[in-house]
């Protein structure tokens, strides 16, 4: 016959619950780390694309009806770009574009290169989810770090 006490510490009801407890959290870390990753891959595939976009309308001539080369606004491409796309979405972001302006790439021409480079300072995404609770109480935005990522890209004229 067993004693109560041993008996107690035999029952293996709710142990399930109790592992589980203890590894929801490192997976819930997990989770949240590829989504963050996802997000951050994301981003800057969107400023690498923009740079693309704005050194494309760079490179190439486009000419008005009278046969005078135009030039265009590279670094407003290139912000708009990025802006529709980047993530989080319908939010103001400050995305800056290094490229030449219009004067100086009226003074290009085969074989220079133009380089774009569109830079986003990154917030992560679950850190702004828990910024939520400081706005909530009214204290400013506290939580979380950020990361700048950039995209460049180099080609010559056309």
């Amino acid at each position: 016959m067993k004693k109560p006490i041993a008996k107690f510490f035999n029952n293996q009801h709710g142990a399930a619950f109790v592992e589980f407890a203890l590894v929801l959290p490192i997976l819930l870390i997990l989770v949240g780390g590829i989504v963050e990753f996802g997000f951050l891959y994301y981003n800057k595939q969107v400023l690498t694309n923009a740079s693309r976009e704005g050194v494309r309308a760079g490179i190439v001539y486009e000419f008005d009806e009278n046969g005078n080369r135009e030039t265009a606004d590279i670094s407003q491409i290139a912000q708009d770009y990025a802006n529709d796309r980047i993530f989080p979405f319908n939010q103001n972001h400050q995305v800056s574009v290094t490229a030449p302006n219009q004067a100086e790439l009226a003074t290009l021409a085969y074989p220079d290169e133009i380089t774009v480079t569109v830079e986003h300072s990154h917030t992560f995404f679950l850190s702004s989810l828990l910024n939520v609770f400081n706005r909530l109480s009214g204290t400013p935005d506290t939580f979380g770090p950020t990361i700048s990522i950039s995209g460049t890209t180099v080609m010559r004229m056309e």
